[in-house]
């Protein structure tokens, strides 16, 4: 268990990729759980329960199916469990990491003061998240990184897109 943990850092210092997990489905079940749990964590303060829970099922649903899609469309449909444990697992490593940086910018915000330390660092982790990300495809695609950076920030683009059209519409 301590080396798969460490797995999961090593993939987010850029040092393993996705090949180096094991395409076990309980493994991704454990991940995807706590990916669920954390990420629902880190978005509650500012969406309130409800929403940040639908955000991160919908996050995780347009994630899976555009990473199947883009797998069987290269002929690479077998290296979905790694890279998704990948995703998920990294997930949680930077939800750990934002989950203190949200709850300070909250408490600030509600004192109508600011934080512009903790703004610098969520910046800073949101930035290194990217770039793990980026990581991922690269090696999940086996394509440049600048390329894989580009098809990340699409996919947050994609997200925050269809969140906003779901919410606005919802109410």
């Amino acid at each position: 268990m301590h080396a798969l943990i460490f797995r999961f850092f090593d993939i987010c210092m850029l040092r393993a990729g996705p090949q180096d997990l094991p395409a076990s489905p309980l493994l991704l079940r454990i991940v995807l759980a706590m990916n669920i749990l954390v990420a629902t964590l880190v978005s509650f303060p500012v969406s309130g329960f409800d929403r940040a829970l639908v955000e991160v099922i919908l996050d995780i649903l347009l994630l899976s199916a555009l990473l199947y899609a883009g797998l069987q469309w290269r002929g690479l449909n077998a290296r979905f469990v790694q890279i998704f444990i990948a995703l998920m697992g990294t997930g949680v490593i930077f939800g750990m990491l934002m989950m203190p940086v949200i709850y300070q910018l909250v408490a600030a915000n509600a004192a109508n003061d600011t934080a512009p330390a903790a703004a610098l660092v969520w910046w800073g982790l949101v930035f290194w998240n990217v770039t793990v990300f980026a990581h991922i495809l690269r090696h999940g695609f086996n394509i440049h990184f600048a390329y894989a950076f580009v098809v990340a920030i699409a996919y947050i683009l994609l997200f925050w897109q269809v969140s906003d059209w779901i919410f606005a519409r919802g109410g």
